[in-house]
């Protein structure tokens, strides 16, 4: 059961059509809406066609729903012309990712630096 919520907290820089997402807590079922409408709200209607690089160092847990959000919102944006990339990965999170090939489908980099994006602080 999540007991754990979900924290958004943005780190962006529009103007690039790039933002860096902190996200903390638990990643399942409830996390799809929420993450979606953030990016639109801080790049807007075409925030798919965006770099976002989310900032995973606060997640304590992922399940397979947590997976197919992020599976689902990647293969979104890259049709869009986006990309999504993830970062700063737990250890405990990274070998569960490793074991499902995600870093074989989404862009995962240590820092955000690595990204080769421009973020803000």
């Amino acid at each position: 059961m999540m007991t754990e919520s979900l924290t958004i907290l943005g780190s962006q820089s529009p103007a690039q059509g790039v933002i860096e997402l902190r996200i903390g807590g638990q990643l399942g079922w409830h996390i799809d809406s929420p993450l979606r409408r953030h990016l639109r709200d801080a790049l807007g209607e075409k925030w798919n066609t965006a770099t976002a690089v989310l900032n995973l160092s606060e997640v304590t847990f992922v399940d397979s729903a947590g997976v197919s959000a992020l599976l689902s919102l990647h293969h979104e944006m890259r049709q869009a012309g986006g990309q999504l990339m993830l970062c700063a990965l737990p250890p405990r999170i990274s070998q569960m990712f490793e074991v499902v090939g995600m870093s074989e489908v989404v862009s995962i980099v240590s820092c955000a630096s690595d990204a080769g994006v421009p973020l803000q602080p």
